[in-house]
């Protein structure tokens, strides 16, 4: 069973434009998740208008304390739904892999890849940390 513990939320971020990123969080404090297990963000929005497909990226981003990229985990919208003019709300998770010791930022973003004029807005990002039995266990690459 795998058990998760609310870390933070961030509750309607109003977009709109045709900017290519809308940043939900940037965080650098290096302390918003107690341990090294992974992260899960759901992110959860209304849309006014978008186009049709809409490709977009709803990702999160962790880099180590070095400046590298730990992890860059994404959920592309244009996959998984072609239309989202609609009054729906809709709820989408990331999950990253374990955390790094430190970390210099994790960021929480959506990446409008064409930069296509957009009106939509998070009703709330949840940032959760995951814990149970072998949640930071990472098969051998060649298994």
């Amino acid at each position: 069973k795998i058990d998760y513990q609310l870390q933070m939320e961030i509750k309607d971020k109003h977009f709109t434009g045709s900017n290519e990123f809308y940043e939900l969080l940037n965080d650098t404090s290096n302390t918003l998740f107690p341990n090294k297990n992974p992260v899960r963000a759901d992110f959860t929005f209304k849309v006014n208008n978008v186009p049709v497909p809409f490709q977009a990226w709803l990702v999160v981003q962790i880099d180590s304390i070095n400046g590298n990229k730990h992890c860059f985990s994404r959920s592309s919208l244009n996959w998984i739904k072609l239309n989202y003019n609609n009054d729906k709300e809709y709820t989408y998770s990331v999950v990253t892999p374990s955390l790094p010791n430190k970390y210099k930022c994790i960021k929480a973003f959506l990446w409008n890849i064409k930069s296509e004029p957009i009106d939509l807005t998070f009703t709330s990002l949840k940032l959760y940390q995951m814990h149970g039995k072998g949640i930071n266990y990472v098969a051998p690459i060649y298994y």
